[in-house]
């Protein structure tokens, strides 16, 4: 199961990235056009701009937790539990990313020691 874990970590978190550097680029740009037009767009560009920064970091760190969980499950299943639901903070773009490592959280505290 920490396998599982592992696997189901590094994915939520590559995804995660991708969806962070999306929601950062259309952010951006919504911004910057909503700039130009004045008024909540510029607002609403910078707000998506926060979510993709947000999605960016609990990714990277779901992408660091998902790795040490075969060495340290406990704490990996921990810390993947917590940035999977901290990173529904930054709205419905997380949410397949966070379920990921909701479910890989999860597998490594269930996980018991693997023989070898």
């Amino acid at each position: 199961m920490r396998t599982g874990a592992m696997v189901l970590g590094i994915i939520g978190g590559v995804v995660g990235v991708i969806v962070g550097i999306v929601s950062l680029t259309i952010g951006g740009l919504s911004g910057g056009a909503g700039s130009l037009a004045g008024g909540e767009a510029a607002r609403a560009g910078g707000m998506i701009a926060l979510w993709g920064f947000l999605i960016f970091v609990f990714a990277v760190l779901g992408l660091i937790w998902g790795a040490i969980a075969k060495a340290n499950a406990t704490k990996a299943g921990i810390l993947m539990l917590i940035g999977g639901v901290g990173g529904f903070l930054s709205g419905w773009f997380w949410l397949f990313p966070g379920i990921l490592l909701i479910v890989g959280g999860i597998l490594a505290l269930s996980s018991k020691a693997e023989k070898t």
